[in-house]
């Protein structure tokens, strides 16, 4: 088997990732993908409380290493996204 970077950083959290679901206090749906330790981590997609896409990709212990991230319209209310 032919070992990439990727594999070679990622090798350390290999068998601590676990495919999960996390929420909002809300109940709904913050993120869906892979975690390690009940945080983003690998491929996945993180969401606004409004069921908005707000990140997808690769995350790391730093958040979005690759990927894309998307903006709410001018005309949204952010007070929606105040914690």
């Amino acid at each position: 088997m032919i070992m990439t970077s990727y594999d070679t950083v990622n090798i350390l959290f290999r068998d601590l990732e676990v495919w999960k679901q996390l929420f909002y206090e809300n109940g709904s749906l913050m993120y869906f993908g892979f975690t390690v330790s009940g945080l983003p981590y690998d491929s996945g997609t993180v969401f606004f409380p409004d069921g908005t896409i707000y990140q997808e990709g690769l995350f790391g212990v730093k958040g979005l290493l690759s990927g894309r991230e998307y903006y709410l319209p001018v005309s949204s209310d952010l007070k929606a996204y105040t914690r």
